[in-house]
């Protein structure tokens, strides 16, 4: 990563602070970014900038074809060419050709993005091609690297309204912070601890309980960076988490755990699964076995999906029966604590499973889970 990637995140902040005390010149945000933006992209990876081009023209030459006349041919070939970059965003990953920190997740998002803007084209039908927002949506700097992922249709409506009025303070302040959580929480105090943690050959649960921490305040940390740098530019982004250590079941969790990547999962992947199947629990399974694919090609994320995906099934089935009913009705604080302790647990230890089974040989991660589940079961004894 070079000086450059530096001088563009400083040179956003500016405009940001710059918009705050001249909103006069809010009429020309758009004009802006669509100048910024692919310079950021530019100075992250040359290569995603090729990418992002490469999936602007597929746009456009959707929009102007398949939506119109409805060509299967064209849908093929849009998919087919998504399943291309989405091949090589794993390559790279799994190859080590780039020390880029920022490639990977950049592209992830950009592949996310690709994917909505097709069932976003099926779904409005627009014949309009609007080059500024489509650049925005692609390369807009807050929203590249991590959540929360914005739908082209909630986007739109968000670049759309007019500059409203923030408290600047509130929104520094947060910015602050989140930098602060990223910096020294998570990348000083948390990662500095998981190694020694590791060292003592820990159970599942006590290395699920450390990845969750992580992931849960690395994403808190992002959120409050990217709603709040928004912000300031006048786009008020939605938000990402809503306390997921509150969950009292897992569908609960999944309300409040990465919201946004949820909702496009449910909107991209459920719907039209369900669409032609008409089978729910299918579609779960479609849902969050993309959602583990995502994150990467390795047994511990497929396993991680798979598992959620299970999880949420035995949860609806279980939701349909009378005594659950019954319960819920009675709003028993036992119950609810009783939920609470089985979901946390659950996502603590299939954590913990997924982590050890991505970096271990498959014969010592099943020793390892038959010695943690003989000692767990031991314990509660």
């Amino acid at each position: 990563m070079n000086y450059d990637f530096y001088f563009y995140i400083g040179l956003y902040f500016l405009f940001s602070v710059f918009l705050s005390v001249a909103p006069g010149i809010t009429f020309y945000r758009k004009y802006i970014f669509f100048v910024i933006g692919p310079l950021f992209v530019y100075t992250v990876s040359p290569i995603l900038l090729c990418v992002v081009i490469l999936f602007i023209v597929a746009n456009w030459f959707g929009l102007n074809h398949s939506v119109q006349s409805n060509s299967k041919k064209y849908s093929f070939g849009l998919l087919l060419l998504f399943l291309v970059i989405f091949l090589v965003l794993r390559f790279y990953e799994t190859s080590g050709l780039t020390k880029n920190i920022f490639v990977l997740p950049g592209l992830s998002f950009i592949c996310f993005k690709f994917i909505e803007s097709y069932f976003f084209m099926l779904r409005t039908k627009q014949k309009r091609f609007d080059v500024l927002e489509w650049v925005m949506f692609y390369t807009y700097p807050p929203l590249f690297f991590a959540g929360p992922l914005i739908t082209r249709k909630a986007f739109a409506d968000i670049v759309t309204q007019p500059y409203p009025q923030y408290d600047y303070t509130l929104n520094f302040l947060r910015l602050g912070f989140g930098i602060f959580l990223k910096v020294i929480v998570v990348d000083q105090l948390l990662k500095g601890l998981w190694q020694p943690v590791l060292g003592k050959d820990p159970s599942y649960f006590m290395l699920g309980l450390m990845a969750y921490m992580i992931a849960y305040l690395d994403l808190k940390a992002y959120a409050d960076i990217v709603i709040s740098l928004s912000s300031l530019t006048g786009y008020k982004l939605p938000e990402n988490l809503n306390s997921p250590w509150k969950a009292t079941n897992i569908s609960d969790f999944w309300g409040r755990w990465h919201i946004t990547v949820s909702n496009w999962c449910t909107q991209n992947v459920y719907y039209p699964f369900f669409g032609k199947t008409k089978k729910p629990y299918l579609s779960i399974l479609a849902s969050m076995s993309f959602m583990g694919l995502w994150h990467g090609f390795r047994a511990g994320w497929i396993f991680w999906g798979l598992s959620h995906a299970i999880a949420l099934i035995i949860y609806s089935e279980y939701s349909k029966r009378s005594f659950s009913r019954s319960l819920k009705r009675k709003n028993n604080f036992s119950v609810k604590m009783l939920g609470w302790a089985v979901t946390q647990i659950f996502i603590i230890f299939i954590y913990g499973i997924s982590w050890s089974l991505n970096s271990m040989s498959s014969d010592r991660f099943l020793r390892n889970l038959i010695a943690s589940l003989f000692t767990n079961i031991k314990n509660v004894i």
